[in-house]
């Protein structure tokens, strides 16, 4: 968009997909502390090792390399007490229809 020298409303910015949630001016900040009030309380070691992994992507520039950088981190999340409570929540979500 910088290099173009496009300016995207909000709408059309969650149209594209760069924003999953588009929210009134008079609202905007009491939801922003809500979404960082729950991304703060996931599990610190999950969250640095997401991180991590995202930030060394860059340097990846082949699949091979790329699922040798991606399986051992997502197996160990996958079995951490905190990730298997994240899925049971999501779960539980789906269920219920909320």
């Amino acid at each position: 968009m910088v290099l173009f020298g496009q300016v995207l409303s909000s709408q059309e910015a969650r149209r594209r997909g760069l924003v999953w949630e588009v929210f009134p001016d008079e609202i905007l900040i009491t939801e922003a502390k809500d979404i960082g009030e729950k991304a703060s309380s996931y599990s610190k070691d999950l969250t640095r090792s997401t991180k991590e992994a995202f930030k060394a992507l860059p340097a990846i520039d082949n699949s091979g390399d790329a699922v040798q950088h991606e399986v051992v981190p997502q197996v160990k999340s996958m079995e951490s007490d905190a990730f298997r409570s994240l899925v049971t929540a999501l779960q539980k979500k789906i269920s219920s229809g909320s």
